[in-house]
């Protein structure tokens, strides 16, 4: 996103996007940090990937098109857009015509065509029968703890390289925790247009159209896509999810963008060697016979701590 509004715009308007744009950036600040992981976190996986995970010392955060429900984006996208049409109806002219805007920008494929966004899911559960049922190999495979110290969020703008550009977000569940927040952001850019109108219309009206543009794509790309990102149906709330997100223009991502089968991913490295950073592994209830010093050795063998806690889950045999 840009550090700076058009610079055709007149500069009160020009102030007003800066204006806008340093709120939403409080904002994401102050949701990270209110979601900022205070325990481990766990991330279920096969075999194959805990080798992969411990050897490189790297995650693989998948594409959000390719996720297992490839309409969660969509889920939070279609409530704000009620959202928009509920506040265009009781807004004054301006901010109206603003929102109709809005509206008509969300019904296209906007974010898709021009922002990728890729995930590595996380977990507050740990030992938790339905993790290892859906994500750890049906039980034949492992979790591995991490410490909250690898995710604690920094900043909320975009840097210039992929794996720079991480941020990190508990899921929030549900139509109503969904709407709330898309509302703080909708409400906040309609006062923004009739604060202007109220104070030099004519200024609103001869830039309308450059000044509604720019108000909007940074609305888009600093403060939707991360609600959207962060939201999931309340179907999935037994999930306890916390997301660890790469975000940015599409383009920025074709240097590092790589494939597994059909799925394409994002690798970025984090300091799992340094230690407390894996707080443990967790053997699967289904696992084989000496899963445990396989680990174990594995560990030692790559130079971790010697004092990673290694253990079978205590979940009954599935």
């Amino acid at each position: 996103m840009s550090e700076s509004a058009d610079p055709s715009l007149p500069a009160p308007l020009a102030s007003a996007v800066k204006d806008f744009r340093a709120w939403m950036q409080d904002e994401l600040l102050a949701d990270q940090a209110r979601t900022t992981p205070r325990s481990p976190l766990y991330h279920y996986t096969r075999e194959a990937s805990l080798h992969g995970v411990l050897e490189h010392r790297k995650i693989w955060c998948f594409s959000h098109s390719q996720q297992s429900d490839d309409t969660e984006v969509i889920y939070s996208l279609e409530i704000a857009r009620q959202v928009v049409r509920e506040e265009a109806r009781r807004r004054e002219p301006s901010a109206k015509s603003l929102l109709t805007g809005l509206d008509g920008i969300l019904g296209t494929n906007l974010m898709r065509e021009v922002f990728d966004f890729y995930f590595f899911s996380l977990s507050r559960h740990r030992d938790h029968g339905k993790q290892w049922a859906e994500y750890g190999d049906c039980g034949k495979g492992f979790a591995i703890g991490f410490s909250p110290a690898l995710f604690q969020p920094d900043r909320s703008d975009l840097m210039p390289l992929p794996n720079e550009n991480v941020f990190v977000g508990q899921i929030i569940y549900g139509r109503d925790a969904t709407r709330t927040r898309h509302r703080r952001g909708i409400q906040k850019l309609a006062e923004i247009v009739t604060r202007m109108a109220e104070t030099n219309l004519p200024l609103v009206r001869k830039n309308k159209q450059a000044w509604f543009d720019n108000l909007n794509q940074e609305y888009i790309a600093e403060l939707l896509i991360w609600n959207c990102l962060t939201a999931k149906a309340g179907r999935y709330r037994r999930e306890q999810e916390t997301r660890y997100i790469l975000m940015g223009m599409r383009e920025i991502f074709d240097c590092c963008r790589k494939q597994h089968g059909e799925r394409n991913y994002v690798e970025t490295l984090l300091p799992l060697q340094e230690k407390g950073n894996i707080t443990e592994i967790i053997v699967g209830p289904n696992a084989p016979s000496g899963a445990e010093t396989m680990v174990q050795n594995l560990l030692r063998s790559l130079g971790y701590p010697d004092d990673i806690p290694v253990s079978r889950s205590a979940v009954s045999a599935m």
